[in-house]
């Protein structure tokens, strides 16, 4: 039997226990500065997702979101939040779905409720997404949510929408949601910083985006061993660990304590200490 979930119907459950945790993060793009990647990592099944997406900017606006999954779910790799209930509603007939409808999207429209003065072409947007799945075929526990288009450089930060009952797991319960690595993200390119600095393990020894601190971690920091940002040509970001502009002892302490270690994504992305930004 199959299991739908839809996000503006989960409103009710936001005053039930908090079960289990989702962690957002947003990273830069690596083939377009002003392209975020919003990707979700949980500790279970997650029914549907309301989040608000807001730059900090008025010379800056929310222009597109693409690369999310549209539909049902069904085999293996086609699985995702695929059901955006208020798009739903006015764009698919429920007997016959034509998933590739052009005019079906996660964006709220400026009509829906607690959604005036937002939209693309805004600098906010508010996403709903559910998941439609039989037992055992429901989307992964971590994946990328969308991609996210701005026209100028800003800060970008998500949080959970009430209206749409925040994020809730596939027991009804409201999540317990970690933003921090989607909140104030720089996303232009007026600052550039290296792109391994929005790894969200990367304060924890892995250099290289890969969730494991090992061999190829140590070569990385071996070459780059007391090297300085501008006196040293060998110094590597990514292995500077704490982003302090020095791979230094502070640095070995991380990567000794990290070593031969699966890592967790709950590193604060960005140039946290304004050495590439001042």
């Amino acid at each position: 039997m199959k299991k739908m979930f839809l996000v503006l119907a989960l409103l009710m459950f936001a005053s039930q226990a908090i079960a289990g945790t989702v962690t957002l993060t947003l990273v830069r793009d690596v083939t377009n500065p002003h392209l975020g990647v919003l990707s979700y990592s949980a500790s279970g099944n997650v029914s549907g997702l309301g989040l608000n997406i807001t730059v900090d900017t008025a010379d800056a606006n929310i222009v597109d979101i693409n690369s999310y999954f549209v539909g049902e779910c069904g085999g293996p790799g086609n699985r995702g939040f695929g059901i955006f209930p208020a798009s739903f509603s006015r764009e698919i007939d429920a007997a016959d779905p034509n998933w590739d409808d052009p005019d079906y999207t996660p964006v709220a429209a400026a009509t829906d409720a607690g959604a005036a003065g937002t939209g693309l072409g805004t600098g906010t947007i508010i996403i709903e997404m559910g998941a439609l799945y039989e037992d055992g075929n429901a989307p992964p526990t971590s994946g990328t949510l969308c991609k996210i288009l701005v026209d100028g450089d800003c800060n970008v930060t998500v949080t959970s929408d009430a209206t749409r009952g925040h994020v809730v797991m596939e027991d009804a319960t409201q999540a317990s949601l970690n933003t921090t690595a989607a909140t104030s993200v720089f996303l232009g390119t007026s600052c550039e910083y290296p792109a391994c600095w929005d790894y969200t393990a990367q304060c924890k020894g892995d250099t290289n985006n890969t969730f494991q601190v090992d061999v190829d971690d140590f070569i990385i920091f071996k070459d780059s061993w007391n090297k300085t940002k501008d006196v040293d040509g060998a110094y590597d970001p990514c292995a500077d660990f704490n982003k302090d502009g020095v791979c230094n002892v502070d640095d070995f302490i991380i990567f000794k304590d990290n070593w031969n270690k699966a890592v967790t994504g709950t590193c604060t992305t960005g140039d946290i200490n304004g050495v590439y930004c001042p």
